[in-house]
């Protein structure tokens, strides 16, 4: 064997053993990811995993201190819940302080900078973010033009819609919205939460559901379907067309958990994706208050008397 033949050899073995370390190297990579908290920060519609625990919503961790959070990635630190948010006896849970969108890429490129918060855009529970842009087939603008998932549905769908609230019923559930509420009915089970949940409920205030300015009320159905409300030419309401303005909604028994907080409320839309919420609902009058991580939204009947 010649000596430059020695040399290619020892330079091919060389190389073959660098490129099986790096191979061994990009696979407990993946593997250290792949059994990270994945799940952080994300909308607690189903399981967090085995070391986070679904909080005012998110899929996060209970904490007295920030060593509490390590781990979890991004910087997480131990925050009081927003303002707004429940967790039953919780009031402090491991978060991701922001003020700028970069803040949060340590999390993930789909998380953005939300009144100060690290969130991730509501996601359907493959983990797929929802698009920034959707097509027609009742998403999509009547020329075929695409737009933005909350861009005019309520403009293009209105049109569309059957009947869905009068304007008398419209009015009646408005002037409910500046009562103040008597009490909270307690809610002991899931038939007691079904017996008020189930309805036709004007926004009154607060934030929005998955961020829809245009959306003026939600009709939740007993066969666990819900829908929402837009505005109609007459001042009453329209139902909603497309997957962005339907979907099904669950409940989750959270365990440990007792009172208003015992059970949360999963809204999940095949063209946006899934929330979850603790629900409230007022002795009198008839409104209901969803808490989600991100805020309360208030609620009044359209279905009153």
């Amino acid at each position: 064997m010649t000596t430059i033949e020695a040399r290619a050899r020892r330079s091919i073995a060389t190389g073959a053993a660098c490129f099986l370390l790096l191979a061994g190297a990009c696979t407990r990579s993946l593997e250290q990811r792949g059994s990270g908290e994945t799940r952080f920060l994300s909308v607690c519609s189903m399981e967090c995993g085995s070391d986070l625990s679904c909080l005012g919503g998110l899929c996060t961790r209970a904490c007295a201190d920030s060593d509490a959070c390590s781990g979890l990635g991004g910087d997480a630190t131990c925050e009081a819940l927003p303002t707004g948010a429940s967790a039953g006896d919780i009031d402090r849970a491991c978060d991701r302080l922001c003020t700028r969108d970069r803040d949060c890429n340590a999390l993930g490129e789909a998380f953005a900078c939300r009144d100060g918060r690290c969130r991730a855009p509501v996601a359907s529970d493959s983990g797929v973010p929802a698009p920034d842009v959707v097509s027609e087939g009742g998403m999509g603008d009547p020329d075929g033009a695409p737009r933005t998932a909350d861009a005019t549905a309520g403009e293009i769908d209105s049109a569309l819609g059957v009947a869905a609230a009068t304007p008398g019923e419209v009015d009646g559930a408005s002037a409910l919205c500046g009562v103040s509420e008597d009490g909270t009915e307690p809610i002991a089970d899931m038939e007691a939460l079904t017996s008020h949940l189930v309805g036709r409920w004007l926004w009154c205030s607060g934030v929005r559901l998955f961020s829809r300015e245009d959306v003026s009320g939600i009709r939740i159905d007993a066969d666990q379907t819900w829908r929402f409300l837009l505005p109609g030419p007459d001042g009453g309401f329209v139902e909603g067309a497309g997957f962005d303005n339907a979907g099904t909604w669950s409940v989750t028994d959270i365990p440990g958990n007792s009172g208003a907080t015992r059970f949360q409320v999963n809204l999940d839309s095949t063209g946006i994706g899934g929330i979850g919420a603790f629900p409230y609902f007022a002795t009198a009058p008839a409104k209901m208050r969803l808490s989600t991580m991100v805020g309360v939204c208030d609620y009044a009947s359209l279905d009153a008397r």
